[in-house]
């Protein structure tokens, strides 16, 4: 939980740390990246409820994350051959009781529901999860979603499933018995050290350089922002008066062709031009030339440089799943 791109506090759907979603459409509820963690952790996720409301019919209110395809090929799920997982994390919440884990499949409508315990309210514990590998069902191993990892806040009725430890046919998140933590205003729920492993052992947590942490992330979600007004992100020339094309080269290659998002930016010929949209973006997985609208004009042919127009200037670019 220690790399978050877009910020370290939110409002609402969100992502609070990079790759994991506090996905809700249901309360109000600020999720942030906390300091607060157990030992041999500086960092986790933090959802807390600002004005609670339960969830009812297909309203949702979870901790979620997307796996890429090509990073459980190894599983065998949907054959015969189907290994197990183990899934530990560390948890704490201002309310006692059961609570649910879950994983979906992406293609064909296969879940996985477990329930864990929180016995000790406000205090840090540790959970290990072992998960049958699948037989069943489909399972993508390319460069979509593969598997998608939940934990319940309170999901409404339609996410509910009598049949749990068990993999079953449905989209299913939560059975009857998950604390109800979106319905309770003041309700805090913490998460980190999550860990999917292939096998039946769950082994100690691997800590990573935050550089590799960081790259790792990139692939689905970049930002890059100026350091100072003028920052140069990158160059090309001018296609028309006003519009002009510059060249990025992304630094980790990403899932998918990005979409791409600018914020404070000029394109310049040597004087500064009004940014007033970005045009045409052909974007790959490794680069994109992107078209820069601009409401003064230019001479067509010359060089054309995107810059901030302020410190706070920024792109992004995002595969996420």
């Amino acid at each position: 939980m220690v790399v978050a791109q877009r910020g370290t506090s939110f409002t609402g759907d969100a992502f609070p740390a990079d790759r994991w979603n506090a996905s809700l459409n249901i309360g109000t509820v600020a999720s942030s990246q906390s300091s607060d963690a157990p030992t041999g952790f500086s960092k986790s996720i933090l959802f807390s409820v600002t004005t609670g409301a339960s969830a009812t019919g297909t309203q949702y209110a979870n901790i979620q994350q997307s796996i890429e395809g090509y990073n459980i090929a190894d599983f065998a799920w949907g054959t015969s051959s189907a290994k197990p997982i183990t899934i530990s994390f560390w948890a704490k919440a201002s309310l006692t009781g059961t609570y649910c884990l879950a994983l979906h499949s992406s293609i064909s409508n296969r879940s996985y529901v477990k329930e864990y315990q929180i016995a000790s309210a406000n205090t840090w514990s540790k959970y290990t999860i072992t998960i049958a590998g699948d037989t069943s069902g489909s399972w993508n191993t390319t460069n979509s979603l593969g598997v998608k990892i939940l934990f319940s806040l309170g999901d409404g009725s339609s996410w509910q499933t009598a049949t749990a430890s068990s993999w079953v046919a449905g989209l299913y998140i939560k059975t009857t018995n998950q604390v109800n933590v979106i319905g309770t205003t003041g309700a805090t729920f913490y998460l980190t050290g999550v860990q999917l492993e292939l096998g039946t052992v769950a082994t100690p947590f691997e800590y990573l350089p935050y550089s590799e942490s960081l790259n790792l992330c990139k692939r689905y979600f970049a930002r890059y922002s100026a350091i100072s007004t003028s920052s140069t992100f990158g160059a090309g020339a001018w296609a028309t008066t006003t519009l002009g094309y510059v060249f990025l080269k992304y630094e980790q290659q990403m899932r998918s062709a990005p979409t791409i998002t600018l914020s404070g930016m000029t394109l310049s010929n040597g004087a500064a031009k009004t940014y007033s949209s970005t045009g045409t973006v052909y974007a790959g997985t490794d680069s994109a030339l992107i078209g820069v609208n601009t409401s003064t004009t230019a001479v067509i042919g010359n060089g054309a440089i995107l810059q901030a127009s302020s410190s706070a200037g920024y792109i992004t670019f995002s595969s996420e799943l």
